[in-house]
């Protein structure tokens, strides 16, 4: 007997993995101008301002883009829920607004590369304990998850008449909060309870 022929496709797979890791590493230390942000919000419940309600990073030039995304989004991304909490923020405003009243300021900005800039965000969420940043967060008491954010805009645009705020692809279509999750969970429970019924009555 001859002696069996070795598979090839492990070694195909080391060797895209390894490229891989080397793109990424690459991209990572790619040279770009980095900025570090801060944002103030109006906490939803006391109207107290909160001076460290998010922290991003953005290679965004110019930076302001992102800020522009954050608050009123942008074509396939919704605008954050807290927008609205931000000090110059209107419905119809600018960046330039919302700069002028204090609601966004840059903590640094330099040329750098990602990895360094992604790491700097960290250390920043990490110190600063913002309110509505969830990444690298989970473990801050003062954090309110983005279920919640939802909610609370909900709730400001009911009191200003407005029509709850939704978001593309129906991401925010289903009830907020952790009522909403388990209303979720049980549905497919059901639907799952139903299916394997459906599929033994058939089999009998």
């Amino acid at each position: 007997m001859g002696r069996r022929k070795r598979s090839r496709r492990p070694l195909k797979r080391r060797i895209r993995r390894l490229v891989e890791g080397f793109r990424r590493l690459r991209h990572g230390l790619t040279p770009c101008l980095g900025t570090v942000y801060r944002i103030r919000a109006y906490h939803p419940v006391t109207g107290r301002l909160m001076h460290r309600a998010y922290f991003g990073q953005t290679r965004q030039v110019p930076w302001e883009k992102r800020i522009k995304g954050h608050l009123w989004g942008t074509w396939d991304t919704p605008p954050q829920p807290w927008a609205d909490t931000v000090p110059g923020w209107r419905t119809d405003g600018t960046v330039d607004e919302v700069i002028a009243a204090g609601g966004v300021t840059v903590v640094c900005q330099f040329r750098t590369v990602r990895a360094i800039l992604t790491v700097l965000e960290i250390l920043t969420i990490r110190h600063g304990l913002p309110v509505y940043n969830d990444q690298w967060n989970r473990g801050n008491p003062r954090r309110i998850p983005k279920w919640k954010a939802v909610e609370q805009r909900r709730e400001r645009d009911a009191r200003r008449g407005l029509p709850p705020m939704t978001a593309p692809g129906g991401r925010w279509s289903f009830p907020a909060g952790h009522w909403g999750h388990q209303m979720v969970g049980a549905a497919l429970l059901v639907a799952g309870v139903l299916v394997v019924l459906v599929t033994l009555a058939v089999a009998m």
